[in-house]
């Protein structure tokens, strides 16, 4: 099935083991194309690492590894520089805009 639409997962989507089996598993069906960042992935880890301290550091690295092993073209990169630099009120709204639809493999608009 090929998509139309992408999906930005967020970090609690990856934080329980069910929902990260059932939205990896929806990610695998093509029923959208599933995103994430570097950073979503450090925050589900953090919070993981905090509230599950017994669980090794390595053991949530292999997760990671696993989640994005399963998903191909999952990460967004060079996201970054586009952070904090749009508001309402910001002239470059469109250009960052735009910028960020092709970041995340979307159709730009006309």
């Amino acid at each position: 099935m090929s998509s139309n639409f992408t999906v930005l997962y967020d970090a609690n989507i990856f934080f329980g083991a069910f929902r990260r089996t059932i939205m990896v598993h929806v990610a695998q069906a093509g029923i959208y194309r599933a995103k994430w960042t570097e950073d979503i992935h450090g925050e589900w880890m953090r919070n993981l690492q905090a509230k599950y301290p017994d669980i090794g550091t390595e053991k949530i690295q292999r997760i990671r590894g696993l989640i994005d092993a399963a998903v191909p073209d999952c990460l967004v990169r060079g996201y970054r520089q586009l952070i904090g630099c749009s508001s309402p009120h910001d002239r470059s709204k469109t250009r960052t805009l735009a910028r960020l639809r092709q970041l995340l493999g979307l159709p730009t608009e006309r």
